[in-house]
């Protein structure tokens, strides 16, 4: 039984978000997305500490599909707390970028920041900001890839 309650209150530290926005891609601006699990380990009054696992598609024009890499940086994420509302964060991470079509696979690294703003107990209005880098020992699509995006989160 107090192994259930435990597992109720980690769950309650929890965070989905899902956005949408504009990421810098190979020489191209272009539509990306972003989702983004994130779990509370550490808080204290001045902000919380969070692991999370991101992952960010740029999505390509039609008929260039063979450009499109999948980016997942696992990593940290330290949020300051401004209002109890509003908070301010930033995020570093690293992984891999895969290229599904070729199954080619190279570092990556991933660092930023956000704002995240309550809207109530569950749902907030998230903008996000990172650099995704990726290794130019592949040669295709290596080097910065900035993104600004806008979404939601569900907080559980």
């Amino acid at each position: 039984m107090v192994l259930l309650v435990s597992a109720a209150a980690y769950g309650q530290n929890s965070d989905l978000g899902v956005l949408g926005g504009l990421t810098h891609y190979n020489s191209e601006t272009r539509f990306g997305f972003q989702v983004n699990y994130a779990f509370q380990f550490w808080q204290r009054p001045a902000g919380r500490l969070y692991v999370e696992l991101p992952a960010f598609v740029p999505v390509s024009p039609k008929g260039q599909s063979n450009s499109v890499r999948i980016f997942v940086a696992p990593g940290v994420r330290y949020h300051f707390n401004i209002t109890p509302r509003t908070v301010v964060y930033a995020a570093i991470g690293g992984g891999l970028a895969v290229r599904p079509d070729t199954s080619s696979i190279s570092s990556a690294f991933a660092y930023g920041g956000g704002l995240d703003f309550r809207l109530t107990r569950l749902w907030s209005l998230r903008s996000d900001m990172r650099d995704l880098v990726t290794s130019r020992s592949t040669g295709y699509g290596g080097g910065h890839n900035p993104s600004l995006m806008f979404g939601a989160a569900l907080h559980f």
